[in-house]
């Protein structure tokens, strides 16, 4: 993945199944239980693990780049 230094927050539309977004709903609600001044959504928990799958997809690529 290229880095870039452009921080800019865009928005991207994606289709789930049902099951699929009734767990980010489910996992959003119970953050808001354990914190009620947390604002969550199906939405904001989608685009979290999303963000979190490509950092560790981007560490992977440089680990296995220095490697070489």
């Amino acid at each position: 993945m290229e880095q870039s230094n452009d921080n800019q927050i865009v928005q991207l539309n994606l289709s789930l199944s049902k099951r699929d977004r009734d767990m980010l709903r489910k996992i959003a609600g119970k953050r808001m239980m354990d914190d009620p001044s947390k604002v969550e959504s199906a939405a904001s928990v989608g685009a979290e693990i999303i963000r979190e799958y490509l950092e560790a997809r981007d560490k992977e690529e440089n680990k296995d780049e220095k490697e070489e």
